[in-house]
């Protein structure tokens, strides 16, 4: 199979996996929304925010590191074995100690209203030790997660819809998201003979992970600080209901990233491969191009979407008491684009470059200007002070990053190439605007109209970057390259 089969069959299969998660939540946010309402989702995020830095600990930056060491081996299965058992050492022996606290943490200092919750969670923070996901997105083997996935997820869906059904039933949110966690890990074994073979590693050999895998944590436990901590201090700060109501708007917001971001997944172990080859330059750079504008098409879409129906989202999708999500709705959808910009930067770029202290530098700076932010914003705006730190912060990392790769790449021919999506989007703005009032005289502020204007907002977007692409693409295109 050739290069670009191979990566286009894992695109395949990692955006499979990313537009099943993005239906799941889907279908589950109206529901549990009006089940729990705004104070048992605020204890829901609040709770998973304070697991998820468990987990980050636990983890550290094997994520990435673990996805990069593997794409290193090639196919030579000795070299890959030695460094897969290595590491999942490594990881181990970091994990099994957090394990340990943060059961301390539940039963020393968790609030007596959420202790149920935070057990709960016990099965995610536990998984981190057992998560060996790094090593097939590192041999570029997409298909065995995404089955696994697949399936623990569908289970999770079971257990929140049968189970949550009163205000009181918190719990069964929890455990419907807490343990396809721990049962995705689990499922990955089966298949490890395939890849690795189980060897003995000196110490030495395991220990020279924990510097490297440290090196990429910081980047991860700065990206949290302003994808977490927020939401925890807006809790403590604002209450359980703004918490709720940026958590709702934030998830939606998030929820079409997973879909951009899977491109970030594939091309990680591609280009790390591809980079290492000094004969792969142009082709790299190539693929970086067409990379950016596909994920600029789909994130600007998405964003221009969601600021186009955020009212009737919160009205009609969320239910009541989430009416103020309309407003934080617009805000946060400007972060998707961002996203997806710094993605191929930081991700797709400077990480495969071995750029790990730059991308490092980028992501703290963010997580600096969002605890500013954060503390100016949050107590006098609430939800909507969350949302602008949250843009801002994004921003910065996009600006550090850019000047970090400005000499490298060409910044100016990526910018233009997103530009028409944003001439498009607007475009669909202004004529979704138009015609809401026509389709809620024949329909009714209702679910119909909803996924009407939903439907039509995506054909119009779409019809126009076809149209778009088949007549001044080239010609726009054409004229950066020869400049």
């Amino acid at each position: 199979m050739s290069s670009r089969s191979k990566l286009v069959k894992n695109m395949v299969w990692n955006t499979t996996y990313q537009v099943l998660s993005l239906l799941i939540p889907l279908l589950t946010i109206p529901y549990v929304s009006r089940v729990l309402g705004t104070d048992g989702v605020g204890v829901y995020s609040y709770t998973y925010s304070i697991a998820n830095y468990f987990v980050l600990f636990a983890t550290l930056g094997m994520a990435q590191y673990g996805v990069r060491e593997i794409a290193k081996c090639g196919n030579n299965r000795e070299r890959r074995s030695k460094v897969f058992c290595s590491a999942w050492a490594a990881q181990v022996l970091v994990s099994l100690p957090i394990v340990c606290v943060y059961i301390l943490y539940i039963i020393a200092f968790s609030n007596r209203d959420f202790i149920v919750s935070s057990f709960l969670w016990l099965f995610w923070v536990v998984s981190s030790s057992l998560d060996i996901s790094w090593l097939y997105f590192g041999v570029e083997e997409f298909a065995v997660p995404t089955v696994r996935s697949v399936i623990t997820k569908l289970v999770g869906t079971f257990i929140i819809f049968v189970f949550c059904r009163t205000s009181d039933d918190l719990w069964a949110y929890v455990l419907g998201i807490s343990l396809p966690f721990f049962l995705n890990a689990l499922m990955l074994f089966p298949f490890l003979n395939r890849y690795v073979d189980f060897i003995s590693c000196p110490w030495a050999e395991i220990k020279r992970h924990f510097v490297p895998n440290l090196r990429l944590f910081a980047p991860v436990i700065a990206i949290s600080l302003y994808s977490s901590f927020d939401k925890i201090l807006l809790g403590l700060v604002s209450g359980m209901n703004e918490a709720g109501l940026f958590e709702y708007s934030d998830k939606v917001a998030r929820m079409p990233l997973a879909v951009v971001t899977a491109l970030g997944t594939v091309m990680l172990p591609h280009m790390t491969e591809s980079m290492s080859c000094s004969s792969n330059g142009k082709e790299s750079e190539s693929l970086l191009q067409s990379s950016f504008e596909i994920m600029q098409f789909i994130s600007l879409g998405l964003a221009f979407g969601i600021v186009a129906v955020a009212k009737p989202i919160a009205d009609i999708y969320f239910g009541p008491g989430f009416g103020k999500c309309s407003i934080v709705l617009p805000i946060v959808a400007i972060m998707i684009p961002i996203i997806a910009a710094s993605n191929v930067l930081g991700v797709q770029y400077m990480l495969p470059k071995n750029m790990d202290k730059q991308y490092t530098k980028s992501v703290v700076f963010g997580a600096i200007a969002n605890i500013l932010l954060c503390c100016l914003l949050l107590k006098p705006y609430g939800s909507i002070g969350a949302g602008i730190a949250t843009v801002l912060t994004e921003l910065t990392v996009l600006f550090v990053q850019g000047c970090y790769v400005k000499k490298q790449l060409n910044l100016c021919r990526m910018v233009v190439s997103a530009f028409p999506y944003v001439i498009i989007g607007v475009l669909m703005l202004f004529l979704v605007a138009i015609i809401s009032p026509v389709i809620i005289m024949y329909l009714g502020y209702s679910w119909v109209y909803l996924f009407s204007l939903i439907l039509f907002g995506a054909f119009i977007y779409l019809s126009f970057s076809v149209l778009y692409y088949k007549t001044v693409r080239f010609l726009v295109i054409g004229d950066v390259r020869e400049k």
